[in-house]
């Protein structure tokens, strides 16, 4: 059982669920994939009305090979290897153990059968990444979307009937396709190279070189012709580095007695217990991490049917493996102090003004279809003229406020009040915080969509029996995320940001298509203090908790909870102080005004908006699910009264920092208290908007990079060149005044037959003898009558054809690509000096000329014999009495018949 993409009918072994991270030992490899036909690894999706099946692009547009579609391939050709070498196709042979060293265990072949699993899954040693364009190719036609898009083309087919052997009728289809003769480069890494000896290393080249060879196509459509390649795996030393590739593998194969044995599975690391260290418990440090995400990232995610749906962060659950494997190298204690809550691994959001953005508090709205106005519940009354939002701001993160204004924190003392002077307090502070009003940017992640299927090793096509089709929807490749590890003051090591940056594997799929990420990490610095507002609140006053990821609380009985009244009591014991939940109390309807928390007139403000969240755990090691968990979710605000003792700031600091409630050191219960965005009125949003394609000026292909990437970009030229000639020859036939230029003025006045002759001209482009010769025939049989008229080819015309099959520029000139200012030649090349080179491809030039010329004689014709055409109504007057007219065309025909056979004699 093998998972690969949607329509591509190619396996792409390995977990679902994704690898690890490539841990010590790890050996860099790179996979070079020839693509010496036109290949297809599709989305499995199309166009209504126009393209059935779409080719896989990437974030820049391009076709590419994923690394599904690649390992499964590969995996299946080591599997034919490892069959032909242990003598059976039975999975326990020695061969077959290291083909499941190096691509993981498929459980889920036996899920089904009843058999208990008697070991864990083990995971895959080698990560493949999807296959691309080379970088310095990508950026270029990045740059170039005119050139990119002659990448793909769309080609025509249809099914056969086998009864009839004709096209069978309403199965005409149209296949986007992408160009062959194109090398793709995929990056790799090889874990636990270092840890093997001299034999194992031979018998991981011995699979990999053979299987390597056994590739010969890839993709969908390939049984039919399409996704022929050649896989070549470069950066293993020894074996493969052999002039004639696998002479090593054979000579060492024949020199073999006894396979070498897999690896033993490593060990887990032993315990570590925290040193006591000069920390401080009352200060905290963080060091800054950026996520710049070079693939997609499936993480936090969430099965519906056939759909796994990724969420718009990371959680710090995810993170935190990642997190302690790279501190390991400089803190050995780092995995207790997570376990004991002093260390703290937030959640990745997205980046919003150069910091981690915030989810956006639900007690913020917007009214539909406008989301630039945000209406703050906790201070913007509801009632019958106020602006009707309604719509919450669904997984949108925001940034710190540009412009606070005035401070609106004592809005809190009117919950307290119900009498007039109360009231007025009430109304006044309402009047602060509307001049309060920010300018704040909301981002929201963008999340892609991609199809993959499993693949049956047998029949080699998707089945149902084995999952079948699915979905993935993750964060898309380019999102930058920011996240925080926070330890106390003093705990982190010189070199923690050192050893946090690099390259990491994080969420879902991650040894593939999915979770490559770079990492930039800074500090570690002290947690910054903030003006809270909130720190000086006393007895009867009120502060609102804003909750920035999901907080777990168990209550006495040890049971998951989401009661206020908990949540107040945790949170009075991390502040000393006695909190008491502001009950909602039917807010938010209109109300006779003697109520709590209103305003006259029967408005009110909430006091609180919350959610709840269910988190599906997953086990890592075990390849199996863990207990759900559930609490309040991220972005939801409270509002507490403080009923005895004053909040101090210290203390609003530290559990900022740490979090509150359970699993803190996953990134659970991140709070703010009496952030300035929840008691002002961000009456004004700044949306981000997405870039749109840019042409630079200048081409990024020039001698000095491989020959490999100058041919292909030459030949990716030229056939941008042609897509551009065939939509300026459809353009210059379209109209009469078009194919004169092209065929000369009184070219429509010969007849079909001499106009025809220019076909067998056309193929003997190249040869300006031959083409001066007969356009000499045809001048000497063209005279000048006593009336004016010209019998045989007009002048103009002959002038015309002679530059335009004799000089290669009157052709580049007539379709836009000559050296002019209008030329849109240079837009058209990724090379320096491309349009040069084009333009003096005496192929390219021959083939442009015939087929303009051709474009224009096509459309002539069927002008010509169209009824409408005035020819045509011609003809009918001169057979209802213009006797002179046809007596006239009748000798003009002679005379032409007379020319004709002198020219072909």
């Amino acid at each position: 059982m093998t998972t690969g993409d949607a329509s591509n009918g190619a396996p792409a072994g390995g977990n679902a669920r994704g690898g690890r991270s490539p841990g010590v030992g790890a050996r860099p490899l790179s996979l070079v994939l020839d693509l010496t036909s036109d290949w297809h690894c599709g989305t499995g999706t199309g166009v209504p009305g126009g393209v059935d099946k779409m080719v896989n692009l990437d974030e820049r547009r391009l076709p590419f090979v994923p690394g599904k579609t690649l390992t499964g391939v590969l995996r299946d050709a080591c599997e034919v290897a490892a069959a032909g070498l242990d003598g059976s196709p039975a999975p326990d042979g020695p061969w077959h153990a290291w083909v499941e060293w190096l691509f993981g265990s498929q459980p889920m072949l036996t899920a089904g059968s009843g058999a208990p699993a008697d070991r864990p899954p083990s995971p895959a040693m080698l990560s493949i990444r999807p296959a691309r364009f080379p970088e310095p190719l990508a950026a270029a036609l990045a740059a170039r979307p005119r050139v990119r898009d002659a990448v793909t083309f769309v080609r025509p087919g249809v099914q056969i009937d086998d009864r009839t052997g004709r096209a069978a009728d309403r199965l005409l289809r149209f296949e986007q396709m992408a160009r062959g003769g194109v090398t793709l480069y995929a990056d790799a890494s090889l874990s636990g190279w270092d840890l093997l000896d001299s034999d194992q290393r031979a018998a991981v080249a011995a699979v990999l070189g053979i299987g390597a060879r056994l590739v010969d196509r890839i993709g969908g459509i390939r049984r039919r012709g399409a996704g022929e390649c050649a896989l070549a795996i470069e950066g293993i030393p020894g074996l493969l580095d052999t002039t004639v590739a696998g002479l090593g593998v054979v000579d060492w194969l024949r020199s073999l007695v006894e396979v070498p044995a897999t690896p033993a599975p490593a060990a887990f690391p032993a315990e570590t217990e925290a040193s006591a260290g000069e920390a401080s418990p009352a200060a905290w440090d963080r060091i800054v991490l950026t996520l710049f995400l070079d693939t997609p990232l499936l993480a936090a995610g969430r099965t519906i049917g056939n759909s796994v749906r990724g969420a718009r962060f990371v959680p710090g659950s995810t993170l935190l493996p990642a997190v302690l494997r790279q501190l390991a190298r400089v803190m050995p204690d780092a995995g207790p102090r997570a376990r004991r809550g002093d260390l703290v691994i937030t959640d990745a959001t997205v980046e919003v003004a150069g910091a981690a953005g915030r989810p956006a508090p639900r007690t913020w709205a917007h009214p539909k279809g406008d989301e630039r106005t945000v209406v703050n519940r906790l201070v913007t009354e509801s009632g019958p003229q106020a602006i009707p939002a309604s719509k919450a701001f669904g997984e949108y993160y925001v940034g710190a406020a540009r412009s606070e204004g005035h401070s609106a924190a004592s809005a809190a003392s009117a919950s307290a009040a119900a009498d007039a002077s109360a009231a007025a307090d009430a109304d006044a502070d309402a009047a602060v915080a509307a001049e309060a009003a920010t300018a704040v940017e909301l981002v929201r992640p963008e999340l892609g969509i991609r199809a993959h299927n499993v693949i049956d090793d047998g029949s080699g096509r998707p089945t149902s029996d084995l999952v079948g089709l699915f979905t993935y929807q993750a964060m898309v490749t380019g999102t930058v995320l920011r996240a925080e590890v926070r330890a106390h003051r003093g705990t982190f090591p010189a070199g923690a940001a050192r050893a946090l940056a690099g390259t990491w594997r994080l969420g879902a799929s991650s040894k593939d298509d999915y979770g490559q990420v770079t990492v930039a990490a800074h500090g570690p610095r002290p947690c910054a203090a903030r003006s809270i507002s909130g720190a000086a609140a006393r007895e009867g006053q009120d502060i609102h908790v804003w909750l920035l990821s999901d907080l777990l609380l168990r209550d006495d009985r040890l049971r998951a909870t989401t009661d206020r009244r908990v949540i107040a009591a945790r949170l009075g014991e991390h502040l000393g102080v006695t909190l008491t939940p502001v009950e909602p109390d039917g807010c938010d309807q209109i109300d006779d005004g003697n109520a709590p928390n209103t305003r006259p007139g029967g408005t009110r403000l909430l006091t609180e908006a919350v959610a709840v969240s269910r988190r599906e755990s997953w086990h890592g090691s075990w390849q199996l699910p863990r207990p759900t968990l559930t609490g309040l979710a991220a972005g939801s605000v409270l509002t507490f009264t403080v009923e005895e003792g004053v909040v101090d700031a210290a203390r609003v600091a530290a559990v900022e920092a740490s979090g509150l409630g359970e699993r803190t050191a996953e990134g659970f219960g991140q709070l703010l208290i009496d952030d300035p965005l929840l008691t002002s009125a961000p009456l004004v949003t700044q949306l981000a908007e997405e870039a749109a394609d840019t042409e630079t000026s200048e081409p990024g292909i020039g001698a000095a990079d491989d020959p490999r990437i100058v041919d292909m970009a030459n030949l990716l030229e030229r056939e941008a060149w042609r897509a551009h000639v065939q939509r300026a020859a459809r353009e210059l036939a379209a109209s009469a005044e078009g194919r004169a230029r092209v065929l000369g003025v009184g070219y429509d006045d010969r007849p079909a037959t001499q106009l025809a002759s220019l076909h067998d001209v056309l193929f003997r482009l190249g040869h300006d003898d031959e083409v001066t010769a007969w356009i000499d025939r045809l001048a000497a049989k063209s005279t000048q009558r006593a009336d004016g008229r010209t019998t045989g080819w007009p002048l103009p015309v002959r002038t015309q054809l002679k530059a335009l099959l004799t000089d290669q520029m009157a052709v580049w000139d007539l379709v836009g690509l000559g050296t002019g200012s209008s030329s849109v030649a240079d837009k058209l090349v990724v090379t320096s000096g491309g349009a040069r080179a084009r333009r003096a491809d005496r192929a390219l030039w021959a083939e442009t000329v015939r087929t303009v010329v051709t474009a224009c004689l096509r459309a002539h014709r069927r002008q010509a014999s169209s009824p409408s055409s005035p020819s045509s109504q011609a003809g009918t007057a001169g057979g209802s009495g213009a006797t002179g007219d046809a007596g006239d065309r009748a000798a003009r025909r002679g005379a032409v018949s007379a020319g004709t056979k002198g020219v072909s004699g």
